[in-house]
């Protein structure tokens, strides 16, 4: 009874048992088949040339490896030794990445379906070399055209039928070693403690953990990436993110944005934080660039390419204590402020803000700055580039100050700029360190101007210098053209030329250079210049009431009656003086003269010029201190001259010059220093007449009159009179004197005695000016009867022909041209002749 009941149970079992088994056998045999299959079905030697033709075919490079390994489980697993990838052809270095044990790992099951999925690159002793060339392309941009380098043991890929690989998907990558790089930016080298790179999710980010040590640095970055698909796609250019925080011991810098083109690190649009003690170190440990060194730097920016432009539309930047000495010997600033929402000026009128404390060279220093957008000043902001900038400065340094607001037109363009600018500087030698020259103290100094720009045309208005020495003002107009004009008045109060070589020591030789930077300039300019002086001082004497005006068309310099008066105002002390002048600069490249001077072009011009002077009562006093030689003539000085000659050099103009010259000199008192400079020779013959007084004598020597009369004809003056008379001798002369060839033939007919008692000794001069011989000549007819100093003062002094005796012609008349925009660059290549400003 009790046996029958199980008997159902048993056979059940055994039933069970016939099923079950084969089902738990199968995954085994399933795995063995496969395992069988793949082992005799898939050739590795196929499955390394497909490994070599997908990498080929994704980095388009070369690549090199001894003791290349397959394995096949758990998964595709390739090792090998001493691998190379191959830098494009044109770089230094025949290979960009080098590492001396590479294990790949890839998942098996997928290639059945032609998908590759690297689970693992691992790198071992990895040396990366990053570089770029100056004219952009850089080893880590993959450009499949591009030939590659050829490396010494490349693996060739087998003929390996073409199959299309659905995905390839790279999961991790570990790698240490070390990385160098040689970019437009920087040069570096570091080493690679740790670099882990894991993708999270094959379709959407990527992680990234590097450690790396330069020196005493050690840099830790951590971030994520877009999906690495998007790496291997050049068609997408959507939005590539990318979330990076950089960290060392001086300091922490966040990046966040995306790149269109992260192969080529091109299309980025990022916002960046940074902050830390030392931030600048951060950046040139890691980059090589110097940046100035300020401490507590805390940055928040914005960084766009673009079309490979490095646009930065905002900034903000703070700054503490800091010793920038080493950028700007002797400065420290306290705090340092740069708010600017508005770089370039994309939206809005808003405006940047900067502030600046501290001290330089041992003075207190203090900015303050409202700017518009500074991307405008490069052409920056799209359609906003055309707008004026506004601009508002404040500064002070030692007491002094500076004030500056207006607008500035964008990209150097002068047209459209309204600034006014005011400085008051009650110490100059206090700002000497800036200078970096030692500064004389002239008194509180005061400097004031306003300039704006129109059209083509560029005023300066209302400029205004105010110093004890000197009270000025100054107003000028330039339009840029064809045939540039320059209009400019000068207003003097009061000027004390003797003070301004302490103002200016080097004044002569920088004038100097002046003048041969502005020759080309000069030689096609039209305008002119007005001046009117009140007072000035120079030596001592006053010039009073100066009037002039200078007129230049295309190189050639005119100068309307310029009249002022020496010595102090008064009827009795007139010395009015009236000069007139006129000057050709021949435009730069026509050749000199002499034998130069006959292959020139006809059409270009001669150097020349043509002078005429007219004084009336002028104190010889004055004249003798002006040039250098105080209390030696007493006097009053009537001259008539007119003068013209051609030539570059002062051979050339002394051969050339021509004219007529009146000279008269009455009741009057000369040094004898000053008589033997006039006639060297005649001391000594006056030392032979017993009844001499004066002139061997330190005395003055009374004179009554001195007159002379010649005329210049291609530089020969022919002597038609001279006379020097005084209350004990009489000296008259003529002949001629050629100034081109140094040769005299002037005949001398000295008398010394008083009235009819006294002797002549007639002589002859010959030879040079600097070498003179004299011989006796025949007494020549008594004079005439009658006051010789009335007759000879008035031909000397009688009218002469004002004209040149050498016509200079009439100034090309020139057309108008129209005004042309006025910018920085242009007006200083023209300025200063040059091709580049």
């Amino acid at each position: 009874m009790t046996a029958g009941p199980a008997r159902p149970w048993r056979g059940m079992a055994r039933r069970a048992a016939r099923l079950l088994v084969p089902l738990l056998l199968m995954p085994a045999l399933l795995g063995l088949g496969t395992w069988l299959y793949l082992r005799h079905e898939i050739d590795p030697s196929l499955v390394r040339g497909r490994i070599i033709q997908e990498a080929r075919r994704a980095t388009g490079r070369q690549i090199a490896a001894r003791n290349l390994r397959i394995s096949l489980f758990p998964d595709l697993t390739i090792t090998a030794d001493d691998v190379a990838l191959a830098n494009p052809r044109g770089f230094s270095r025949p290979a960009m990445l080098t590492a001396k044990h590479l294990v790949l790992r890839i998942a098996l099951i997928p290639l059945l379906t032609h998908q590759v999925i690297v689970r693992e690159i691992r790198l071992t002793g990895a040396s990366l070399w990053l570089d770029q060339k100056p004219d952009g392309r850089a080893n880590w941009m993959f450009d499949h055209a591009r030939p590659s380098a050829t490396l010494p043991g490349a693996i060739a890929s087998p003929g390996v039928p073409a199959m299309p690989m659905r995905a390839v998907t790279v999961l991790a990558v570990n790698a240490s070693g070390s990385v160098s790089w040689h970019t437009k930016l920087a040069t570096g080298q570091a080493t690679l403690r740790q670099v882990k790179l894991v993708e999270v999710n094959a379709s959407s980010t990527i992680a990234l953990l590097l450690r790396a040590a330069r020196g005493a640095d050690t840099l830790t970055l951590t971030g994520r990436f877009g999906a690495q698909t998007h790496l291997w796609n050049a068609a997408d250019t959507s939005p590539w993110p990318v979330d990076l925080t950089l960290t060392d011991a001086n300091g922490t810098a966040h990046l966040l944005g995306s790149f269109t083109n992260p192969r080529a690190l091109a299309g980025y649009t990022l916002a960046v934080t940074a902050h830390g003690p030392r931030l600048w170190q951060l950046v040139h440990a890691w980059t090589g660039l110097y940046l100035p060194p300020l401490a507590d730097v805390s940055l928040d920016t914005r960084l766009i390419d673009q079309a490979g432009r490095l646009d930065i539309p905002r900034l903000s930047l703070t700054a503490g204590p800091s010793n920038l000495a080493t950028l700007v010997p002797g400065l420290t600033v306290s705090r340092v402020a740069i708010q600017a929402p508005n770089l370039d000026g994309f939206s809005g009128t808003e405006t940047n803000h900067l502030q600046l404390t501290g001290t330089y060279a041992g003075q207190k220093l203090g900015i303050d700055a409202v700017v518009g957008p500074i991307g405008r000043l490069f052409g920056r902001g799209r359609l906003l580039s055309r707008l004026p900038i506004p601009l508002t400065i404040a500064a002070n340094l030692a007491g002094a100050s500076l004030q500056t607001q207006g607008a500035v037109q964008p990209g150097g363009n002068l047209t459209g700029t309204n600034l006014t600018l005011a400085a008051d500087i009650p110490n100059l030698p206090a700002l000497a360190p800036l200078f970096g020259i030692s500064l004389p103290n002239p008194g509180p100094l005061r400097v004031g101007f306003r300039l704006r720009g129109s059209g083509g045309t560029l005023r300066l208005e209302a400029a205004h210098i105010a110093l004890p020495a000197v009270q000025a003002a100054l107003t000028a107009t330039y339009t840029q053209s064809k045939s540039p004009r320059l209009d400019a008045a000068v207003h003097i109060a009061r000027l004390d030329l003797d003070a301004l070589p302490a103002l200016w020591p080097a004044a002569p030789a920088r004038l100097s250079i002046i003048a041969r930077s502005y020759l080309p300039f000069l030689s096609t300019l039209d305008g002119s210049l007005s001046l009117d002086a009140t007072q000035s001082l120079w030596r001592g004497v006053a010039i009073n009431d100066v009037s002039a005006r200078l007129q230049f068309a295309h190189g050639r310099f005119d100068l309307d009656p310029a009249d002022f008066r020496l010595g102090p105002r008064g009827p009795a002390n007139d010395g009015a003086v009236a000069l007139t002048a006129t000057a050709i600069v021949p435009a730069r490249g026509t050749a000199p003269d002499s034998a130069n001077q006959a292959r020139a072009s006809p059409a270009a011009p001669t150097a020349a010029m043509a002078v005429t002077l007219r004084g009336d009562g002028v104190s010889l006093a004055a004249l003798a201190a002006l040039a250098g030689h105080p209390r030696v003539a007493t006097g009053r000085l009537g001259l008539r001259l007119a003068l013209a000659s051609r030539g570059h050099s002062i051979s050339a103009i002394l051969a050339s010059l021509s004219g007529q010259v009146g000279l008269g000199l009455t009741h009057a008192t000369l040094s004898p220093a000053t008589l033997d400079a006039l006639l060297p020779h005649l001391t000594p013959l006056a030392a032979l007449h017993p009844l001499g007084q004066g002139i061997g004598t330190p005395a003055m020597v009374p004179l009554d009159c001195l007159a002379t009369r010649f005329d210049l004809r291609q530089g020969t003056a022919r002597i038609g009179q001279f006379l020097l008379a005084g209350s004990q001798f009489r000296l008259r002369a003529a002949g001629t004197a050629s100034l081109a060839r140094d040769q005299l033939a002037v005949s001398l007919v000295p008398r010394f005695g008083f009235g009819d008692l006294g002797f002549t000794i007639a002589q002859t001069i010959h030879g040079s000016f600097s070498n003179p011989v004299f011989a006796a000549a025949s007494p020549p007819a008594a004079s005439p009867a009658g006051d010789a100093c009335a007759s000879t003062l008035d031909a000397a002094l009688a009218p002469i022909d004002m004209t040149p005796a050498l016509p200079l012609g009439q100034p090309t008349p020139t057309r108008p041209t129209p005004p042309e925009p006025i910018n920085a660059a242009a007006l200083l290549r023209r300025l200063f002749g040059l091709k580049h400003p």
